[in-house]
């Protein structure tokens, strides 16, 4: 089985598919929200929905990943939120006077994309030889950055064009058309388990992960390491916008100049990822660039234009995408199949959880202090801090971190 075989093919290009209907729709909602009633408390509203299922819905979507066909499971998700999306267009198409049934509608496709993903991540390792795990993430993550750094600027061209009603529309297609290649995905997904599921066996099983988890070296320090970068990351970026227009005083297309130079960053360090994997050990490159990216978040004190902000960030970016392939690759090796939805369910977990902390905690530093300078440092420290203290974990002091997770986790 090659990497780029047929049906790693259908699945990358379904997920380019959705993920670009999804920026649309990330864009498109908010602005609607905004012409129907011109309030920042119902977008912000719709916000925290938006994330509101990653730490409700996520875990239990783990759990679902482990115990039935991981392929069936992604095709139902992609049809029911193309659904969904459609029934928010028709109700907006229909009765635009009534808000109130966005606010469910929005919370349902969140919630059915925190189910998906389990599935997306843990599916991987069955349509992908082992030794090819880290292209294959390499080129996911690629794909993902490109559409961060082209998405924003496509779909508002878009929208403007089409209107935000038509974008949604078009979202739903989306979704129904990854329904279809995902469908035609030859190869079976491993059998599951044959066990009912029931409330009692869900929580059973996510205990289960759990402790499996705390268990395992790699999710365990990686989990601590995403708590300290992702609030680092998320406290700053969460302010992106106010550091280049209110500090830097950029123009929107200067703003935009900036995203699009540190989305380049973000690509590059998804690129070369798999090659760096070939000559240190994934445990090490973790933590390496867990600290590289800390000290380069203090360049964005030098930053004095869109071009050298965008550049100094797009070294974060670069690091923190190193680390992204680096540990799914690592996540995807040493753990066994029958946990692995769990598994990326419960990191998937952690992260979310940093990004509303984080950015709350970042508006109100520069609400009751406006110092911009103060985030930056305070990214830099605790992003710097978790990766010298992880330095000291056997995330990397063992350098045959695979082989020893698989043992000491059974």
């Amino acid at each position: 089985m090659t990497l780029i075989n047929k049906n790693y093919r259908l699945l990358l290009t379904a997920y380019f598919l959705s993920t670009v209907g999804d920026w649309l729709y990330r864009l498109a909602i908010p602005i609607l929200i905004f012409h129907l009633t011109h309030s920042a408390l119902a977008m912000s509203i719709a916000y925290a929905l938006t994330f509101l299922p990653f730490i409700v819905v996520t875990p239990f979507g783990g759990v679902i990943a482990d115990r039935v066909n991981r392929r069936k499971m992604m095709m139902y998700g992609d049809w029911f939120a193309a659904i969904a999306t459609l029934c928010l267009a028709l109700q907006q198409t229909f009765l635009s006077s009534v808000i109130w049934p966005i606010y469910p509608l929005v919370f349902a496709i969140a919630a059915l994309s925190s189910v998906y993903h389990p599935a997306f991540q843990s599916f991987i390792p069955e349509i992908v030889e082992r030794d090819s795990l880290s292209k294959a993430n390499s080129y996911l993550t690629s794909s993902d950055n490109l559409i961060s750094l082209l998405g924003p600027l496509a779909s508002g061209g878009l929208i403007a064009i089409l209107g935000a009603l038509n974008a949604i529309y078009i979202n739903a297609a989306s979704f129904a058309l990854s329904a279809i290649l995902i469908t035609l995905i030859t190869k079976r997904a491993k059998a599951a388990p044959h066990r009912g599921i029931t409330l009692q066996s869900i929580f059973i099983d996510l205990k289960e992960g759990m402790h499996y988890a705390w268990k395992n070296a790699v999710i365990k320090y990686g989990c601590f390491l995403f708590l300290c970068s992702n609030f680092a990351i998320q406290v700053f970026y969460a302010n992106f916008i106010f550091f280049l227009v209110k500090i830097l005083k950029l123009t929107p297309v200067h703003v935009g100049v900036a995203i699009a130079v540190s989305g380049i960053g973000a690509i590059i360090g998804s690129l070369v990822a798999p090659r760096i994997g070939k000559h240190l050990a994934k445990g090490r490159i973790i933590v390496c660039c867990t600290i590289g990216a800390g000290l380069s978040t203090l360049l964005l004190l030098l930053a004095r234009s869109g071009v050298t902000a965008g550049l100094a960030w797009g070294v974060v970016a670069a690091f923190n995408s190193v680390i992204i392939v680096t540990y799914f690759t690592l996540r995807q090796r040493v753990v066994p199949s029958e946990y692995l939805g769990r598994t990326v369910a419960i990191t998937r977990l952690i992260s979310y959880m940093m990004i509303p902390i984080a950015s709350i905690f970042g508006g109100w530093v520069l609400q009751h202090h406006g110092n911009m300078q103060m985030i930056i440092l305070l990214s830099s420290v605790v992003m710097t801090t978790g990766g010298v203290i992880a330095w000291f974990t056997p995330l990397n002091t063992q350098t045959d971190i695979e082989s020893v997770t698989n043992e000491s986790a059974v």
